[in-house]
C-alpha cells in the first residue's frame, strides 16, 4: 500500500510539473494612483482647529517583477499648519516639503533584479533643506486640548463636566456654549460678547466669582488658504500695555485714582483708508488698578469733607495686558512690498493714541 501511494504521489508530481512547464511565465504588475491634496484636521472640543496636516500632489506606485520583487514608491509634497488662536491665523510649523519613499521587497535568496535579499526602505527629498518651527503658541494649544481630552476618559474626575461642554455644543448647532468664566480680579470685569449679525452684550463679572453664561464659539478658518500669487501674508499689530512708576503731585478729590489706559486709532485720513481699524480699537480699554493714596501735605479740607489725596511718589502701577490690531490688505502689502508714487498711507500714518484715565473720579489724566 505505500509502494502504490507513493507512485501515486510521482505521477501527481510529474503531471503538476508538465502543466507548469506548459503555461505562460508570470507577468510583471505596474499599479499607480494620484491625489490631488488630502487633509488632517484636528480640532478641540470647541471646535478650534490646533493642527492640519495636508499631503498634496500625490502619486503612489506598485510593481511587481516576473522574478518577485515588488517595487513601491510614494512621491508628494507634505505640510503641516498650527492655528493660533490669538492671533487668528495659521502659522506653518513644517513648510511644504516634498518626499520621495522607496519600498523595495526582494523574496529570492540571491540578487534579483538589482534588489538584494530582503527589503529596503530609501526616503529621499528635492529639497536640500526641511524648515521647520515649533511655536510656543502651537505647543501650549495642543497641551490645552490635550487636558480636554483627557476629561473625556470613562472614571476620569472631570468627565462630567467635559461632557456638559459637549452637550452645549450639540444643544446649539455649534455655535455657542455654556460655560463658566473665573474672574480673578480684585474688581470688576466686562466681557463682551459678538454673536454676530450686529448681535453684542456685555456681561459683568463679579470680582473672585465664576459667573455661568451663554458664550459664542469663534468660527475661524476651517482650513489653512494658501496665499495667491502677489497676496502678502496677515499681519499683526501687538500692543502690550505693561505699566510705569506714577509721578508724585497725582490728585484726586477724596479718593485713590482707579487707572486704565485707552487704545484709540486716530487720524481723518486713515479712518477713511481703513474704518476697520477704528472698529477694532473701539472699547480697548485695560482693567482699572487701584493706586494707593496718601493725604496730600498742607492739604486743608471743612470738617464736613475728606482731605485730598496725592499719589506717592515711584508707585508702580502694572496692567500687563495685550491687544492685537488686524492691519488691513493693503497696509500689509505696502509694509512688504513698498510702492513709492503709489501708496496711500504715504501721508496718512497709522497712530495709536494711548489715554490714562482715572475711572473713580471720572476724569482724564
Amino acid at each position: 500500500e505505500l509502494q502504490e501511494a507513493g507512485q501515486q504521489q510521482q505521477h501527481a508530481d510529474k503531471a503538476s510539473q508538465a502543466a507548469d512547464e506548459g503555461s505562460p511565465p508570470p507577468r510583471a504588475l505596474q499599479l499607480s494612483l494620484s491625489v490631488g491634496k488630502t487633509n488632517v484636521l484636528l480640532r478641540n472640543l470647541l471646535r478650534t482647529p490646533i493642527l492640519e496636516l495636508e499631503a498634496s500632489k500625490i502619486n503612489l506606485g506598485l510593481s511587481q517583477e516576473a522574478c518577485g520583487v515588488r517595487r513601491c514608491f510614494a512621491y508628494l509634497t507634505t505640510s503641516l499648519w498650527s492655528y493660533n488662536q490669538s492671533l487668528e491665523v495659521w502659522e506653518p510649523i513644517l513648510e511644504p516639503w516634498q518626499l520621495l519613499l522607496h519600498a523595495d521587497t526582494n523574496p529570492n535568496p540571491t540578487a534579483s533584479a538589482g534588489i538584494a535579499p530582503g527589503t529596503w526602505l530609501k526616503v529621499t527629498s528635492p529639497h536640500g533643506c526641511m524648515h521647520a518651527t515649533l511655536a510656543q503658541a502651537a505647543l501650549s494649544h495642543a497641551l490645552d486640548a490635550l487636558d480636554d481630552w483627557r476629561d473625556l476618559e470613562p472614571g476620569s474626575p472631570t468627565s462630567s463636566a467635559a461632557a456638559k461642554r459637549r452637550a452645549g455644543l450639540a444643544a446649539t448647532d455649534g455655535l455657542t456654549v455654556s460655560t463658566t468664566v473665573l474672574n480673578t480680579l480684585d474688581s470688576a470685569a466686562y466681557m463682551q460678547l459678538d454673536y454676530g449679525e450686529g448681535r453684542k452684550e456685555v456681561v459683568v463679572l463679579p470680582p473672585h466669582t465664576s459667573t455661568p453664561l451663554t458664550q459664542p464659539i469663534p468660527v475661524p478658518a476651517i482650513s489653512h488658504a494658501p496665499l495667491t500669487d502677489g497676496q502678502p501674508p496677515p499681519m499683526r499689530l501687538v500692543v502690550d500695555v505693561l505699566g510705569g512708576p506714577l509721578l508724585a503731585g497725582l490728585a484726586g478729590a477724596s479718593w485713590a485714582p482707579e487707572l486704565s489706559v485707552q487704545i484709540k486709532f486716530v487720524g481723518t485720513r486713515a479712518k477713511q483708508l481703513a474704518p476697520e481699524l477704528a472698529q477694532q480699537t473701539q472699547g480697548m480699554v485695560t482693567r482699572a488698578v487701584s493706586v494707593q493714596a496718601s493725604p496730600a501735605r498742607g492739604s486743608q479740607a471743612p470738617a464736613t469733607a475728606q482731605a485730598e489725596l496725592a499719589v506717592e511718589q515711584g508707585q508702580h502701577v502694572q496692567w500687563n495686558q495685550r491687544f492685537v490690531v488686524a492691519l488691513p490688505t493693503q497696509l500689509a502689502e505696502q509694509l512688504l512690498m513698498p510702492a513709492p508714487g503709489d501708496n496711500p498711507w504715504e501721508l496718512a500714518p497709522l497712530q495709536l493714541q494711548l489715554e490714562v484715565w482715572d475711572g473713580s473720579g471720572e476724569r482724564g489724566l
